[in-house]
């Protein structure tokens, strides 16, 4: 075969290691034959940039032997270099692998979503694919990608998962999309893997924000004290006795303060809070799957659940429950998601809205 010289193309991933597993994946996903390979006039286009990385005498005039050497000795060259383990995301994928307790399959398969997003060999590459992508297709090729078999990345990819449970992914077993609706991953997220994060709260700001101080006192409420002494005294038991399912519904019309008065709770308490976006970061919501702003809920309970305390503000719940269909079929599958996600939130929670005529009584 020619000699070849490496040169590593910076414009394609920001870490060269990185390139190089998003390459790996991209060549075992040819090499279960899943896509054939036609070298009868030139190298498939999104493959250009790995061929372009080499020098050589001859480019694009290359014998269909020298080409297929050329990728089975890549092939063999990628899958023996080093891993990802000294990137930025890869340390952050393994902190949140830790924080949300997920086996070293489940973060693979997240570093492999994660990676799609950003190396266009391998998007290109299995977008080629198919446009109407199956749960076994997409097991089968996740699983050619990572050299493991399909039943265990189909045992990773089960609802009941903790990978799926977590919300990190989302898998719409309902539909037959493109890959990249079929299994979708965080909007957000993969930004926030890429860069130096320090603790793994930090990788998920895009969800939520750390409650400001509040700009009224308690004598504003004086009215409601007794009431908001027994929310303070039962929240002080709850955190103390760690309890499970604790949760408030503050209700009334806007402009009442119910937002400042949920951020005094915390500061009474002195209890960080954080507030859970009042936009959703996800465009892509089915009707199958919760809306993003109980995502980012879950996601934040799991992140505070590994801190000594924590309480979350959920303001403006009355947006996301019509879309549950607690308005209009109280016995749906979501109300009963709802009731085990009020029985089982690790940290306090302050649910506000407008009107409680929203189905938060039922």
């Amino acid at each position: 075969m020619a000699s070849i010289t490496i040169k590593y193309d910076p414009n394609l991933v920001d870490d060269p290691t990185l390139s190089d597993i998003g390459w790996l994946w991209t060549l075992r996903i040819y090499a279960s034959g899943k896509i054939p390979l036609n070298f009868e006039s030139s190298w498939p286009v999104h493959l250009l940039p790995l061929i372009e990385k080499y020098a050589t005498n001859n480019q694009g005039k290359e014998s269909i032997e020298f080409k297929y050497e050329f990728l089975a000795n890549e092939l063999d060259r990628l899958g023996s270099a080093k891993t990802i383990n000294d990137s930025h995301l890869a340390q952050n994928l393994r902190m949140v692998a830790d924080s949300f307790t997920l086996s070293d399959i489940e973060r693979q398969i997240l570093e492999f979503r994660t990676i799609y997003r950003v190396h266009n060999g391998l998007e290109q590459t299995v977008d080629l694919i198919s446009n109407r992508w199956t749960d076994n297709l997409v097991h089968q090729i996740i699983g050619h990608a990572l050299a493991v078999p399909t039943t265990i990345i189909a045992d990773a990819l089960r609802p009941e998962s903790k990978l799926i449970k977590s919300g990190l992914l989302i898998m719409h077993s309902s539909i037959k999309s493109d890959f990249g609706r079929k299994l979708i991953a965080l909007d957000g997220f993969v930004n926030g893997v890429q860069s130096f994060r320090e603790k793994t709260l930090d990788i998920f700001g895009f969800l939520f924000n750390k409650a400001t101080g509040a700009t009224l006192a308690l004598n504003n409420f004086a009215h409601q004290k007794d009431d908001i002494d027994i929310i303070i005294k039962y929240l002080e038991q709850c955190h103390k006795h760690k309890r499970v399912g604790v949760n408030i519904l503050l209700h009334g019309v806007p402009g009442v303060g119910k937002t400042e008065l949920a951020r005094l709770i915390s500061q009474e308490l002195e209890i960080t809070a954080y507030e859970v976006s009042s936009s959703d970061f996800d465009s892509d919501d089915q009707n199958d799957q919760p809306p993003s702003r109980f995502k980012s809920y879950l996601i934040l309970q799991n992140l505070i659940s590994q801190m000594d305390s924590g309480l979350i503000i959920f303001d403006e719940i009355e947006d996301v429950l019509p879309r549950l269909g607690l308005l209009d079929r109280p016995s749906n599958g979501h109300k009963a998601w709802i009731n085990n996600l009020l029985e089982t939130n690790q940290s306090p929670s302050i649910w506000i809205s407008n009107h409680v005529n929203h189905g938060l009584h039922g």
